[in-house]
């Protein structure tokens, strides 16, 4: 901002002279002038009026008595608030240099020599009039830019208090934000551990209702799932209630067309204006409460609903992304809990179910053996004593009858032992499984010899594992290559290698091979590719290895193109393993 000079800048001058006629004189010059003019006859009376005002420039008589003009100018100057008033000597002598040069030593600007010319001494004066004036001006231009700076200063720390205002504000929001998520990742941690701990599911809903009411700002929570009928909805458990509703108000499945707006919305469900929604279950005893706003999120399973946990606030409330997310993360929890739950009763119960069934299978088959070893040796006697007074179908029945007796036998006892397996106590003695290989082919020695066949056995790992079984597997294997065996004579390799954190054993052979799309059904119990009269034996060899391998925590399976030979591998984990000892 320019400043200018003011209509009313007036500026005083200070004549002085011991004649008012001079006085009078000057004041004619100056009077159409905007000035102040200031008069003073002596010296003396010129000091005080200067001590009182401002004064642009002095005009002073050099003659006057008691006080000179150069007398009243060195005092002037003496004084430090004065010395800077220009000073112009007005003298009737003639021009002598030694008082000029005295009144200039003294600080006199200029001489006025009498008489005096009016537009000389206008002229003078209006120079040291205006020098006040532009300094004045100088002045106020000088302030102005202070009280500019002042208040730019004072805007720039106002804008800087906002904007560190603003910062703490949005520090505080985020802060706010980072406690309410931390919050949250608190509570969805708690209601998962409690899922895991829970077995009932009414009280896994009250701690889901617990953590909702802890970590959202609603009045009202409610988690609805079917009753003990599976006929209807009812509330299981909730927070914020005037009136409870827990266990005692429900809707029928049928009438629920909130469970289909959430089956259809694949997602949370945000509720405006509930006085308007009547779909929402229990909407007339929600409406005694003034909800207002409510949001809902569906309690599903992997094929049907478990039920739905809903919230509601009886004032306007926008619920945001974060919200609605978090309800879908506890619905998600109890859902995968329900679900768990639900898996783990139908494996307990089908674990009681095999085992009552692995329970009768051997009670029956050793209850079975008594009768069929009656019907067996009574058979045989038959055919020993009366064979000679039998002919035609009598003979072919009597056979039948023992093949029969011979094969029930063969399967009850192949029952048995994999009844033994099933139920019995698994020994883990340090084995070299070289030697169960070896004691395996020495029961099959006479059928080994028979059919010609070539056995070579690698290195193979001493482990913890039950003896007995695994000469049981080892020689079931064994026996299956041997019972389909090709033309030639059968070669079987046993071997083994370390695969990771597994021993990787192989029985490979060259037999007639298997159709790929039956490797899978070959270890099911009773499962047989071919008839028993072309391959005879009771389909339960295989069923017992897989068995055997399974209870030892290993696996076990079959490769083959179908086109000749078999390839069988099972697997022992490393640590069956007692020390480091390999036999070849």
């Amino acid at each position: 901002m320019t400043a200018t000079l003011q209509a009313d800048d007036r500026v005083s001058i200070l004549l002085v002279d011991d004649k008012p006629a001079n006085l009078i004189a000057l004041e004619s010059f100056l009077s159409k002038e905007d000035y102040t003019i200031v008069t003073a006859t002596s010296g003396a009376q010129a000091l005080s009026l200067l001590q009182s005002g401002d004064f642009a420039v002095i005009l002073t008589d050099v003659m006057m008595p008691e006080m000179d003009g150069y007398e009243f100018a060195s005092q002037v100057k003496q004084i430090v608030s004065l010395r800077d008033i220009p000073i112009i000597f007005m003298t009737a002598m003639a021009g002598d240099v030694v008082d000029i040069f005295r009144g200039y030593a003294i600080g006199a600007v200029d001489y006025l020599q009498k008489p005096l010319e009016p537009e000389v001494v206008k002229a003078k004066v209006t120079v040291f009039v205006q020098l006040v004036r532009q300094k004045r001006l100088i002045e106020r231009q000088a302030a102005q830019l202070l009280e500019n700076e002042r208040r730019e200063q004072e805007y720039r720390l106002l804008e800087m208090e906002r904007s560190a205002l603003t910062e703490r504000k949005q520090a505080a929001a985020t802060q706010r934000e980072l406690e309410w998520r931390v919050a949250q990742q608190l509570a969805l941690a708690q209601l998962s551990r409690l899922a895991l701990l829970r077995r009932n599911n009414d009280e896994l809903m009250q701690d889901a209702a617990s953590v909702v009411q802890q970590t959202l700002h609603v009045d009202i929570g409610l988690l609805t799932g079917l009753n003990e009928n599976g006929t209807a909805w009812e509330v299981k458990a909730g927070f914020g209630r005037k009136q409870d509703l827990i266990g005692r108000c429900s809707c029928p499945i049928a009438a629920d067309a909130w469970v289909q707006m959430h089956n259809e919305a694949k997602g949370p469900l945000v509720f405006h204006d509930m006085a308007a929604l009547q779909l929402f279950p229990l909407h007339a005893e929600l409406e005694t409460d003034g909800v207002v706003d409510g949001a809902s999120v569906a309690i599903h399973g992997e094929a049907e609903p478990f039920g739905a946990l809903s919230v509601f606030s009886c004032s306007p409330h926008i619920f945001s992304a974060e919200e609605t997310s978090f309800l879908q993360a506890v619905g998600n929890i109890l859902g995968i809990a329900f679900e768990r739950q639900k898996s783990e009763s139908a494996i307990r119960e089908l674990t009681r179910s095999n085992n009552d069934l692995e329970q009768f299978s051997f009670a029956a088959s050793h209850d079975l053996q008594e009768p069929l070893r009656k019907i067996t040796s009574f058979s045989q006697l038959l055919a020993q004593d009366y064979r000679s007074q039998l002919e035609g179908d009598g003979l072919m029945y009597l056979d039948f009858i023992v093949d029969g007796a011979n094969r029930m036998k063969t399967m009850i006892e192949d029952l048995l032992d994999l009844s033994r397996v099933s139920v019995g106590k698994i020994s883990r003695d340090p084995c070299a499984l070289k030697q169960t290989v070896e004691a395996a082919m020495n029961n099959l020695a006479v059928s080994i010899a028979e059919h010609g066949a070539s056995i070579s056995v690698g290195p193979l790992p001493s482990l913890r594992v039950d003896t007995s079984n695994f000469v049981r597997l080892f020689q079931n294997l064994i026996s299956n290559s041997l019972k389909y065996r090709a033309e030639a004579p059968p070669i079987i390799q046993i071997s083994c290698e370390r695969v990771g954190k597994e021993w990787r054993f192989c029985v490979r052979d060259n037999g007639i091979g298997i159709n790929p799309c039956y490797l899978d059904r070959i270890f099911i119990i009773f499962k047989r590719l071919h008839s028993k009269t072309k391959y005879p034996g009771t389909g339960i060899g295989l069923a017992l290895c897989k068995k055997i391998i399974d209870r030892h925590g290993g696996r076990i399976w079959a490769e083959s193109s179908g086109e000749g030979g078999t390839a069988f591998y099972f697997t022992l984990p490393v640590e069956h393993e007692p020390g480091p000892s390999f036999s070849g």
